[in-house]
């Protein structure tokens, strides 16, 4: 159970303020207040939260509040006692002369537990520096209710909007009006006798400027009411004076209705100086520089043009809207001019002594439109040549997407060329079911890109996704000439970017200096490696080899007599190197069979000889059909075949003996008479 024993309230900074009576402290809302908290009926210690709240009435759950809650968490209490800062801040009600009372709740730091209400509420006293307060009803220096430091309040201007009669002013120093200074009569600066609304005067410099009704301008009365008297020949105009005495005019015609600006030649004096129009606001609204007729609402009259080029200085070509430098001369800007030789008008961006600058058309949010002929251009910039328009911009497509396209456009998908920074893509796009094409001097196309990607060249229907089609022999070309060391030219396909290869052929150079040209390939799941190389010697290696498209392995020779796949054919003794068709049964100089007898050509062909004539192939191993003479035996699979009595024919071993060194091979298929095709499996023997 919380207990509160004593509350003391003091003003602190009041307490200061009273001892020291010289010193100036500002005064603030905040003021301390001390007590002593029990805790059943011991002195409390500890971290304790607290909330102070002040009321009009002594009883707690009676009354009304006066100002907000403070919350003083974590407030230290040592033996019972404790000091805490309470600021009700500036409360029209708080402290308003009333009994104030203040209600105490507190509970132990960070418990969620809800306060507890400290009874009763402690009266609020007055604190030393609120003595002050109850004299305020009388100002230190007041005579009485009409003066003010001796001086009658007649003698003061008055804060009113109401209008105070009877009283003047002479103020000296330097002063600022936040609203505005209205005056019935007339205004003089420098002068002391205005005779119009606005009255400056100033003899030193012959400078004077006269705001008011019926001001003579350009020594015409009653004519527009404002002057500047330029001190030309004493006659009052709308310009400007110097000490050199020469300026420019402005004035009404009375003739044309029109807006005159003049100005003198520079440095002329008062007898010499000619002032000349140099612009001209018409009675239509028409503005003409260089031009008294002005035939639009803005017309500059500059002279021909005829090298729009690198300028050494503005001149009277350009029509020029421009930037000064620091020395305050033009030091770059937007001219425009027009060349009466070539019937040209020119927007340029340019600098004196300096070639072009940037220039750069900005619509604000809007589109541009050159020679479109309509006023609803459909990109940033729309350009018509030739009826087509070129659109640049985003032609349709969110951003960041930049496009160029042609034509009209339907959305973000009929552009030309377009890039998205955001993806770092630059993309080459066709309309839906177009295609892109390539071309040399507007010929025909070279190349071409169609629906679903497919690229053709030298064909303008590609059937595939690379379809190449020309009189000169196609070749994918990487230039070997170039490497160094053991560099390599790959042509690889691979699963993505970054990833392994799946396969290909790479042509490297070895360090012999020979190219080799490499075959690699991939397992699934594994990164490719090489399965086959063909050596700069000829040399090829390969770990498997197999054979897909026949059924021996032949070679070339040259052979003299008939030439019929299936027959037998035997060392020729009489030319060397040579074979000629088999004779004679068990001929040991039987050699193979020509290869390609039933339509089974061979799997693997070796060259012939240099300069061979009626060259064929020759099995040598491998299955080949083969002519037998089946005559006097059958022959069944299995059965060992070897030269017959039939030129060119086999037939089946009788006599094994005589058949040592004359073994074709064995017979794979039968034939039971006669002759005919038998499939052998040839192996000399």
């Amino acid at each position: 159970m919380f207990a509160r024993r004593t509350y003391i309230p003091l003003l602190l900074l009041t307490m200061l303020w009273l001892l020291s009576p010289c010193a100036a402290f500002a005064q603030g809302t905040a003021f301390t207040y001390q007590g002593r908290l029990t805790d059943n009926g011991n002195p409390a210690s500890g971290n304790y939260d607290m909330q102070f709240k002040l009321y009009d009435t002594a009883t707690v759950g009676t009354g009304f509040q006066q100002g907000t809650t403070i919350t003083n968490s974590t407030v230290q209490v040592t033996s019972g006692g404790f000091t805490v800062q309470l600021d009700f801040g500036v409360c029209a009600t708080c402290f308003n002369g009333n009994a104030r009372f203040l209600e105490t709740s507190v509970r132990l730091s960070g418990s969620p537990n809800a306060y507890t209400v400290l009874m009763p509420r402690q009266p609020i006293t007055s604190a030393p520096y609120t003595i002050r307060s109850l004299s305020a009803a009388a100002a230190d220096t007041a005579a009485n209710a009409t003066q003010l430091g001796g001086i009658a309040s007649s003698g003061f201007i008055q804060n009113t909007t109401s209008q105070q009669t009877g009283t003047s002013f002479n103020v000296s120093g330097n002063g600022t009006v936040g609203g505005n200074l209205i005056a019935n009569g007339n205004v003089g600066i420098a002068n002391n006798s205005p005779n119009f609304g606005l009255d400056v005067e100033k003899a030193t410099g012959h400078a004077y400027a006269k705001f008011g009704a019926q001001f003579p301008l350009y020594a015409v009365a009653d004519f527009p009411s404002l002057g500047f008297n330029t001190y030309f020949n004493g006659t009052w105009k709308f310009g400007k004076g110097s000490t050199s005495h020469f300026g420019g005019m402005i004035d009404v015609s009375p003739v044309d209705g029109g807006m005159h600006f003049y100005a003198t030649n520079s440095g002329a004096a008062d007898a010499t100086a000619t002032l000349a129009e140099q612009m001209r606001i018409t009675q239509s609204g028409n503005v003409g520089i260089g031009t008294t007729t002005p035939t639009g609402k803005l017309q500059v009259a500059t002279t021909n043009d005829t090298a729009p080029g690198t300028i050494t200085a503005w001149d009277s070509r350009h029509f020029v809207i421009g930037a000064a430098a620091s020395s305050g001369t033009l030091s770059g800007g937007i001219g425009l001019s027009y060349s009466l030789n070539n019937e040209v008008g020119y927007l340029e961006a340019l600098s004196p002594s300096f070639a072009w600058r940037h220039l750069v058309l900005q619509s604000g949010g809007g589109n541009v439109g050159i020679g479109i002929g309509t006023n609803t251009p459909l990109a940033r910039l729309v350009v018509r040549g030739n009826g087509t328009d070129v659109l640049i911009g985003d032609v349709g497509c969110s951003s960041p997407t930049a496009a160029i396209g042609f034509g009209s456009l339907s959305g973000c998908a009929n552009f030309s060329m377009g890039a998205n920074p955001n993806n770092n893509e630059t993309v080459i796009n066709r309309p839906s079911g177009g295609q892109i094409s390539f071309r040399e001097g507007n010929g025909a196309d070279q190349m071409t890109i169609a629906h679903l990607g497919f690229v053709g060249i030298g064909t303008t229907s590609p059937a595939g996704l690379l379809h190449v089609k020309g009189g000169s022999p196609v070749r994918i070309l990487g230039d070997p000439s170039t490497l160094l060391g053991t560099e390599y030219v790959d042509f690889m396909a691979r699963s993505s970017q970054f990833s392994s290869d799946l396969g290909g052929m790479r042509i490297q150079r070895q360090g012999n200096g020979d190219i080799d040209t490499i075959f690699l390939a991939a397992t699934s799941g594994s990164a490719a490696t090489e399965k086959m190389r063909v050596s700069g010697n000829g040399t090829v290696a390969v770990n498997v080899l197999q054979i897909n498209g026949g059924a021996d392995l032949a070679e070339h020779f040259e052979i003299a007599g008939g030439i019929t796949p299936g027959l037998l054919v035997a060392i020729d003794p009489q030319h060397a190197g040579k074979l000629s068709i088999a004779r004679g049964a068990y001929n040991r100089r039987v050699a193979g069979v020509i290869s390609g007898a039933n339509n089974l050509s061979a799997g693997m062909v070796l060259r012939d000889a240099a300069g061979a004539k009626k060259s064929m192939p020759v099995a040598l191993t491998g299955r080949v059909w083969v002519y037998c003479d089946a005559t006097r035996h059958p022959v069944v699979p299995g059965d060992l075949l070897t030269t017959s009595s039939t030129a060119g024919h086999a037939m089946k071993v009788i006599n094994y003996a005589k058949a040592q060194g004359a073994i074709i091979g064995k017979a794979m298929t039968g034939l039971r008479a006669g002759r005919g095709l038998v499939l052998v499996l040839v192996s000399l023997q």
